[in-house]
Order: structure tokens, then C-alpha cells, then sequence
């Protein structure tokens, strides 16, 4: 091959890389990552499911007791589909966490009851503080029944 086809080749697959740049448009080979930059809001909400104690201190409880699992993400998602599909998958879901509370031998006998909630947070003047809400929406109570 001729010094021009490699020149016209290494030119050609240089083009496709960079493409998706040129066109705004996040794909393989070559990714802009979005998520990462893409602006965010100083004051995010977050959907979760939080225990309350009989003396009305709130408890944040874990992954695996809201989402069944230890993924993070797979607890919020659960949680925000509960929200988006109405009262009843909320009640359910409080329901369905309210059994993995109560048969939670560190956390059963402390949690009385459970809120699902969407809390908003100021993350620039709470930042050392990101366990009061600044906001907060109470979809669904129930309470944690003892076995």
C-alpha cells in the first residue's frame, strides 16, 4: 500500500473517531461522558424510605433493607418507581420494607415507623451537614409491626 492510502486510512479512521464529538453526540469509540458533564443543580432530591424511632429520631436505613440488594442505585430506582406509579406501589413498598426492618435484628426493635419520602438537599451550604433536608415530601407512612 502506498504512503498516500495509509495517510487516506489513518485520516478516515481518525474522522470516525472523533465524529461523535464533532456532532455532539455521545457514542463508542468515543465518549463526551454527559453524566459527568453535564451541569448539576446545587440542590438535588433524592427518594428513599426512612425508619423513624419511637422518640421521632430518624434512621437512615440501608440498601439492602429498602432495595432488597446492596446496590445503591437499584434502592433509589426502586424507591422512584414506587412514587412514579402511585399510592398503592408506595404502600407496598413501605409494607415490603417495614418486614425487612422488623426481621433486622440490629435495626427491628429501634424503628417504629417508615416514611417514604423525597428529601431536597442544599449541597453547597449543607455540605458538612447532608442529613437535614431542606425540603421534604412524605408520599406513604406505615408502620413497622414486631414479629
Amino acid at each position: 500500500m502506498s504512503g498516500r492510502g495509509r495517510l487516506l486510512i489513518a485520516l478516515g479512521v481518525t474522522l470516525a473517531l472523533v465524529s461523535p464529538a464533532l456532532r455532539h453526540v455521545d457514542s463508542f469509540p468515543l465518549s463526551t461522558y454527559p453524566m459527568f458533564a453535564a451541569p448539576r443543580s446545587s440542590t438535588p432530591s433524592i427518594s428513599t424510605v426512612v425508619g423513624l424511632r419511637a422518640d421521632g429520631e430518624r434512621e437512615l436505613l440501608t440498601p439492602h433493607l429498602i432495595g432488597g440488594d446492596a446496590s445503591v442505585n437499584l434502592s433509589l430506582q426502586t424507591v422512584e418507581r414506587a412514587i412514579d406509579r402511585g399510592r398503592k406501589a408506595q404502600r407496598r413498598l413501605c409494607r415490603t420494607v417495614a418486614e425487612r426492618v422488623a426481621s433486622d435484628p440490629e435495626r427491628g426493635e429501634r424503628i417504629v415507623r417508615l416514611e417514604v419520602v423525597t428529601e431536597r438537599f442544599d449541597t453547597r451550604d449543607d455540605f458538612g451537614d447532608l442529613l437535614e433536608p431542606r425540603a421534604r415530601k412524605v408520599h406513604v407512612r406505615c408502620r413497622v409491626k414486631r414479629r
